[in-house]
């Protein structure tokens, strides 16, 4: 449940597929799925939970995220559970200058 699927649609699919073939019978469980897919990860110090609070709160997780991934759209997104767009319409709500979210 907790994995971020980078991959779309498609990786899903897959990963279901692969499931599929290895339970050879009965229900499909977590050990039938692809090994990546079950390896602990590093937990974020933001959650997605956190940036759909409030408009201070989503704020604050987004410019933490920015930073914490060097100004990376894309892995910040990743970071929140949100799209990279979710990200860049974001930064235009709350006016957030990445040059500057990056200096300080």
């Amino acid at each position: 449940m907790a994995y971020p699927w980078p991959g779309n649609v498609r990786e899903l699919k897959s990963a279901l597929e692969y499931a599929f073939v290895v339970a050879e019978e009965g229900l499909i469980g977590e050990d039938h799925l692809p090994p990546h897919l079950c390896e602990p990860r590093h937990a974020d110090p933001v959650s997605p939970v956190s940036f759909v609070k409030g408009d201070a709160t989503e704020k604050i997780a987004l410019v933490e995220a920015l930073r914490r991934t060097g100004g990376n759209q894309s892995q910040a997104a990743r970071s929140l559970g949100v799209n990279r767009v979710t990200v860049w319409n974001r930064m235009k709500k709350y006016d957030i200058d990445l040059k500057k979210v990056m200096r300080i």
